[in-house]
């Protein structure tokens, strides 16, 4: 998957593993040299196959000039410089990104001829592709100690240096780790490199050289950790936000994907065996345990996960036998103790039936059969934690798990149940002689914190705004005729044509917050519409912190619930900087009637305004729907949220509520 253009994101979940492992070491190499050349050359330089790789070029020149041109590796790819310091000498740090994994030279070019020169490479992997280098700091002085410090900001940094020392008594010596020191010129002409892997994140680490003299100049460099890839989850889930726009992500990819075309339970054998690409189960009625389990790599989510069995086939049901399919918190029979959620796949009766059965900290025992399925029948289920304190059973004809399920059924369960990590084949343990239950399933998939699989993934929405109307938000209210009924959890609305007069309600977005693109959705119920071109209801976002009426010019983008010849309707509405009867969509005549909920969308895209009527809260069936196709050109800015009514004439009532009102910003479609 890949996302663009993200001003930032964040993880929501239990746990995370985004550490795409520490930064490693790969491999060093330096050289120097004493007589004038161009370039100086580090030969037959080995470069790991890695992921996220690095090479990090510490270069000391004695002299201030010439300046170093550019820095190869392997011909052709070129190193980007990170900084650069003098002080009588000249210390450098450069670095080129994924560099090709093989054998080669690198070589680096000064602007004319030089004369001591030293030039060391340091190879690193899982270090951040995309902003590999983080803080930067650098120093210059005399003395014998050269003074630097890096304060790192990203957890997992290594921090990395390039000392240049012009006079002094032999080699400077490192504080650190080593990577190299270098005289490059008789006794007082030093240069070296080290680093720390574990630095002190959002402190001054010193990186301090001893065994100099004179001039010093030094540069240091955070080197970031790769944030590798998104895994392990608990609830799948990739919080992303987009200007002010807010949209979750969950990744499908299935915790156990299990075709069983390898045999990875313990204890199948006789009675849960493994072949041929195919589970086998032949379950007895009897008191021996004949369990068979899979550890997953961690338990569930203890609030919602997905377990899907693919092509279930009983082809034997004899007498009160019964099958146990689910994940439980331990690796024991079904008369053991333990925390289940699962389904049986039969009860104590010769039907075949199956229902949904769990346990909390006990032996697992029967429920009842809800769904009488047939033998000889291929059936695909779903097990869905939905909660903590709630499952359901699916049962579905095809193995997309998409058509209409057959069989659909919610059980509750206590929010105790937890630490499930093992999947679980068991028979119930109970006296019998000859009955039993034989099958086959196909395939099993469980996927980690989510209720549906469906697609392999899917966006949802999380709106940038949204009341009940539980409490007042802020909405501010004139002339008392709207008001947010905090006993009812609903806003009200009488919004009567009053010439001169303004009733309506206004919450306030903030500044910034509406972008050129949104949705405004809200349930609608009208309580009384008077049939006349004087009844008006005006609702959407405007540039004015007050509610005016309709008739003072303002920049306002959303619908209008009545039509221009006076019947009840919708329309698509925007004014630039005008009133709110200047531009209209053509008229969608929709006769609804008094005390009937609907649900109103406004959707904003950057060529058009399109207003719809629902008549179910899930906004899929469309009763009326109105397109203005339109250029916005009013000025101000798009914060208020408004109900306006008509103030340019008297007469005509329009009241009623609203509830469950929802703002998304910056985007088109939920879904």
């Amino acid at each position: 998957m890949t996302i663009e253009y993200l001003d930032s994101k964040r993880l929501s979940g239990l746990t995370a593993d985004r550490t795409g492992g520490s930064i490693t070491l790969d491999a060093e190499a330096n050289n120097h040299a004493s007589a004038s050349a161009t370039s100086i050359t580090i030969s037959g330089f080995t470069v790991g196959d890695n992921s996220n790789k690095i090479l990090i070029v510490s270069v000391g020149s004695y002299n201030l000039s010439p300046t170093v041109s550019g820095i190869t590796w392997n011909s052709s790819e070129s190193f980007t410089q990170i900084d650069t310091v003098l002080n009588g000498g000249r210390a450098d740090l450069w670095y080129l990104v994924n560099p090709t994994s093989t054998t080669s030279d690198i070589v680096v070019t000064y602007s004319s001829s030089a004369s001591s020169r030293s030039a060391g490479v340091t190879s690193l992997y899982n270090v951040n592709q995309s902003t590999p280098i983080g803080v930067t700091n650098t120093a210059t002085g005399t003395g014998g100690t050269i003074a630097g410090t890096i304060t790192p900001t990203t957890t997992g940094s290594w921090i990395i240096d390039s000392a240049m020392s012009l006079t002094g008594l032999g080699a400077i010596t490192d504080t650190l780790t080593a990577g190299f020191s270098n005289l490059i010129g008789g006794v007082d002409r030093s240069h070296g490199t080290q680093y720390s892997a574990s630095p002190t994140i959002n402190s001054a680490n010193a990186m301090t050289w001893t065994n100099g003299q004179s001039s010093y100049s030094w540069l240091g460099a955070e080197i970031k950790k790769a944030e590798g890839n998104l895994t392990n989850l608990q609830d799948n889930s990739l919080l992303v936000e987009k200007d002010t726009a807010r949209r979750y992500w969950f990744d499908a990819n299935p915790l156990l994907d299990d075709n069983f075309s390898t045999d990875n339970w313990t204890d199948s054998g006789a009675n849960v065996s493994i072949s041929s690409g195919v589970m086998n189960f032949d379950i007895d009625r009897t008191t021996t345990d004949q369990s068979s389990y899979y550890q997953l790599s961690r338990a569930l989510s203890d609030t919602k996960w997905t377990m899907r069995l693919h092509d279930v086939i009983v082809t034997t049901k004899s007498g009160g036998v019964e099958v146990f399919i689910g994940v439980s918190s331990n690796t024991s029979g079904a008369q053991t103790a333990q925390d289940f959620i699962g389904l049986n796949l039969g009860d104590n009766t010769a039907n075949p039936v199956l229902g949904g059965v769990d346990s909390d900290g006990a032996v697992i025992a029967r429920l009842a059969g809800d769904y009488t399925y047939s033998l000889s029948t291929t059936y695909n289920i779903e097990i869905i934690r939905e909660s903590a304190t709630s499952y359901r059973i699916k049962v579905f004809s095809n193995s997309g798990f998409d058509s209409t399920a057959l069989f659909s059924q919610s059980y509750t369960c206590t929010a105790t149940t937890t630490g499930l990590q093992y999947v679980k084949f068991a028979n119930g343990q109970v006296a019998g002689s000859t009955e039993n239950i034989i099958g086959t399933c196909s395939k099993m998939e469980i996927f980690d914190g989510v209720t549906t699989a469906s697609g392999g993934g899917q966006w949802t929405m999380q709106p940038t705004f949204e009341d009940d109307f539980s409490t007042n938000k802020g909405w501010v209210e004139n002339s008392g005729n709207s008001s947010v009924n905090t006993t009812t959890g609903k806003l009200d609305f009488n919004l009567s044509a009053v010439s001169g007069s303004d009733n309506g309600i206004v919450y306030d977005l903030g500044a910034g917050n509406v972008s050129d693109k949104f949705i405004l959705r809200c349930k609608l119920h009208i309580t009384t519409s008077v049939n006349n071109n004087n009844h008006r209801c005006w609702i959407g976002i405007g540039n004015s912190d007050q509610s005016i009426d309709e008739s003072a010019n303002q920049y306002f983008v959303g619908a209008s619930l009545y039509d221009q010849a006076g019947s009840n309707g919708l329309n698509s509405n925007l004014a630039n900087n005008t009133d709110l009867q200047t531009t209209f969509s053509s008229s969608s005549v929709y006769t609804w009637s008094d005390n009937t909920d609907q649900w109103l969308e406004i959707t904003k895209t950057e060529t058009n305004i399109i207003c719809k009527i629902y008549s179910d809260s899930t906004y899929v069936t469309v009763s009326a729907s109105a397109d203005l196709s339109t250029a916005f050109t009013g000025s101000g800015t798009l914060r208020y949220i408004k109900l306006v009514n008509r103030g340019d004439v008297s007469g005509g009532t329009f009241t009623g509520t609203i509830d469950d009102i929802e703002f998304y910003n910056g985007v088109t479609s939920i879904n």
